[in-house]
């Protein structure tokens, strides 16, 4: 089908021989979209050369991502940052390079933005298979996890930031209490922000972070 020499026929439930063009495709030609989509990948594939810095889940807007884009032809790195909502949508792209300064998305994402978005789907994809490495590891996230027991509301507010964790709580609505805890390392830190997530479900509550 891809190289245009078959077809479905959904009436009889069959495949069928109809070429469309004389000679084969050239998959390269049509791999990408336009010259962006071409550079972002290979910006992906060089080792290094794109780094996703933060991932910060904000309540009611969902994923704000912000990485770094080592570019060597222009010996520049760019910060592209996006926020990406729990259906996948983006709702805000910023980057630091020339393109998106001078048209924004007008003529449609740069090549860094493009390259953070392809970065975290492999990210993920490596956290459903359980292949994440240390530097796949979640290190700046907030979540927001509630239980409503008759009119009132607990609610709670984890915030990792490096080796940094942050604990908000109360009742929805009044004053909140705020507890700040330091540890010597990230890993430290996100293995009690951890913790922390797992007790909340288990006692519970649920994440309203989406």
């Amino acid at each position: 089908c891809q190289e245009g020499q078959i077809m479905f026929d959904v009436a009889d439930n069959a495949y069928r021989l109809r070429p469309l063009t004389d000679s084969p495709l050239e998959f390269e030609k049509y791999e990408f979209r336009n010259a962006s989509e071409r550079s972002a990948k290979d910006l992906v594939l060089r080792k290094g050369a794109v780094k996703i810095l933060t991932e910060n889940r904000i309540h009611g807007r969902g994923l704000e991502l912000t990485g770094l884009a080592k570019v060597n032809e222009d010996r520049r790195e760019y910060r592209p940052q996006l926020l990406i909502s729990g259906e996948g949508f983006v709702g805000r792209a910023e980057c630091t390079c020339s393109q998106f300064r001078q048209q924004g998305l007008k003529a449609g994402p740069c090549a860094h933005l493009i390259a953070l978005r392809m970065a975290h789907a492999i990210r993920e994809k490596h956290r459903r298979e359980g292949t994440a490495d240390g530097d796949d590891a979640v290190a700046v996230e907030t979540r927001t996890f509630g239980l409503r027991e008759g009119k009132n509301e607990t609610v709670f507010q984890l915030t990792l930031n490096q080796n940094s964790l942050r604990v908000r709580w109360g009742e929805s609505g009044e004053p909140e209490r705020t507890q700040q805890f330091r540890f010597a390392t990230v890993e430290d830190a996100r293995a009690d922000y951890q913790e922390r997530v797992a007790d909340l479900v288990e006692k519970g509550f649920l994440d309203a972070t989406g």
